[in-house]
């Protein structure tokens, strides 16, 4: 459960990783008139940050709340030892945001698109997500 790139597919992955890193910068470029302290913002702790939150939602799919305890323990306590006015914590929380709307994005398309084609591309696309509607 550690190895994200074994979990999430090529395809899925980098759909989580983009949108999250994106959306992240966005909506802190957004909001930052309120924070002048904020000027500068450089990284792609949203998008890992985004990471987290799919692998958030694939526990609660898996119903494994063991690891899911422990998910949102080092969650937490990396969020809460990231508030400081240098570290962008902003983008950090809505990329984590951006993860989980992403990847139910992407099973969505999954289960209502490509799960109509029963070939080897929507595998490759939602290798994850064809092993939780196979596990139903």
């Amino acid at each position: 459960y550690f190895e994200v790139n074994n979990v999430l597919s090529k395809p899925t992955y980098f759909i989580v990783y983009i949108i999250s890193g994106v959306m992240s910068n966005i909506i802190f470029l957004l909001i930052s008139s309120q924070f002048p302290d904020y000027t500068v913002s450089a990284g792609a702790s949203g998008a890992i940050y985004g990471l987290a939150g799919a692998l958030i939602v694939i526990l609660l799919i898996k119903r494994n709340y063991y690891w899911l305890i422990i998910y949102l323990a080092i969650f937490i306590f990396f969020y809460v030892y990231t508030i400081n006015p240098r570290i962008n914590y902003i983008s950090h929380l809505f990329g984590f945001i951006s993860g989980i709307t992403s990847y139910l994005f992407c099973i969505f398309i999954y289960q209502h698109i490509i799960a109509s084609d029963k070939n080897k591309i929507s595998y490759f696309w939602c290798k994850h997500e064809y092993n939780i509607r196979k596990e139903r």
